[in-house]
């Protein structure tokens, strides 16, 4: 999984830009040492005209200390600073899951009714019957 951090510069960029990620207010470096998430390469990009920075955030995996870890981009110059805190969410369950659930479910019913019915037809023809005088 990668987070974006795509900051303004402006019309030119001839003051230089600090843009990073923080993990809970410290350097992902320091956090992660390098592991499974690392910032990505500094990219400048000119788009119509204007001058952006782009940093990534890259996840090699995403594990559940992930869901209550604050993410912050950090964006300063000698201008002043941006500060623009995110955080990973667990993928909520879709409803693809609910559908591909219902022909199991409706194909255990009909076994089911049918391993009833049997049980009830076998009860039935041990059951007595009226004798004929």
């Amino acid at each position: 999984m990668t987070l974006p951090c795509k900051v303004f510069i402006g019309l030119s960029s001839h003051f230089h830009t600090d843009v990073e990620w923080l993990v809970n207010d410290t350097s992902v470096d320091i956090v992660y040492n390098k592991s499974r998430v690392t910032e990505g390469e500094r990219q400048e990009i000119v788009e119509n005209g204007e001058n952006f920075i782009e940093v990534p955030l890259i996840f090699d995996s995403v594990e559940e200390v992930d869901f209550y870890t604050d993410f912050t981009c950090l964006a300063q110059n000698r201008y002043g600073y941006q500060v623009l805190p995110t955080r990973v969410k667990q993928e909520a369950l879709g409803l693809s899951w609910y559908i591909a659930m219902i022909p199991v479910a409706l194909a255990c019913v009909i076994l089911g009714a049918i391993c009833t019915h049997r049980c009830w037809k076998q009860r039935a023809d041990k059951g007595y019957s009226i004798a004929k005088v």
